[in-house]
């Protein structure tokens, strides 16, 4: 009797549980993220203000070929692979650092050096083609795999290579495991929706970067009752 009261009852119980999971998730979003333990640095990038996100951006390479132009003085434009140092050499100037910089961060060091030696040295740098470097996504995705990039590549991109999410996946509350200097990580808490709503900054990812899509409140919620 017990059995057959509990099946009767399964729809009721799958809307009752949708409900308070979804309320409890809704509840803890807008809640400060705090560091879990010493080795993880959390960061919600809901709190990043748009035009601020300091992962919003791609950061040069070792062995990456990068363009710079001199918008008045042509003669000095050129296209260079970032030497295994992360040093470049160009005229009147040689071995700058530029790995771990952005583009702009270069551009706006070398307009600084050449301010000496040329007439309105503007100047503009662009990543043509990128070494190439592994990230690994997982999760909720079509297609689960480790993925080469070899150009600057956004979160969204390298789930659309993944297949997609699944119709069992969870969007607003993806994860970024980001491997730092030592032994610590950070993790970074995304808002896919969010992103494509432009609402929030897409995210570039960085060599061997771990994406993971978790399932969905409601699909968890079902894996539950499925069980029960």
């Amino acid at each position: 009797h017990m059995y057959c009261n509990a099946s009767f009852h399964r729809p009721m119980l799958l809307l009752i549980l949708s409900v308070v999971v979804l309320s409890l998730f809704t509840g803890c979003a807008g809640r400060p993220i705090q560091t879990s333990n010493e080795h993880y640095e959390v960061i919600d990038t809901q709190k990043i203000r748009l035009g601020a996100n300091p992962n919003g951006v791609y950061r040069i390479l070792p062995g990456d070929e990068i363009q710079i132009k001199f918008l008045y003085h042509p003669d000095f434009n050129d296209v260079l692979e970032v030497m295994p140092d992360g040093r470049i050499s160009l005229p009147l100037v040689h071995g700058i650092k530029v790995a771990g910089k952005t583009p702009g961060e270069v551009a706006r060091e070398l307009i600084e050096t050449y301010r000496d030696e040329l007439k309105d040295p503007d100047i503009v740098v662009n990543v043509k083609q990128s070494s190439g470097s592994l990230v690994y996504v997982g999760g909720e995705v079509r297609t689960p795999q480790a993925l080469t990039i070899k150009s600057p590549t956004t979160l969204s991109q390298a789930i659309i290579r993944s297949g997609g999410v699944t119709t069992a996946g969870g969007t607003s509350s993806m994860i970024i495991i980001r491997p730092t200097p030592g032994s610590s990580s950070k993790i970074l808490l995304v808002n896919l929706d969010k992103i494509r709503q432009g609402h929030l900054p897409d995210i570039y990812l960085e060599p061997y970067d771990v994406v993971h899509v978790p399932k969905s409140p409601v699909a968890e919620v079902g894996l539950f009752v499925d069980q029960y």
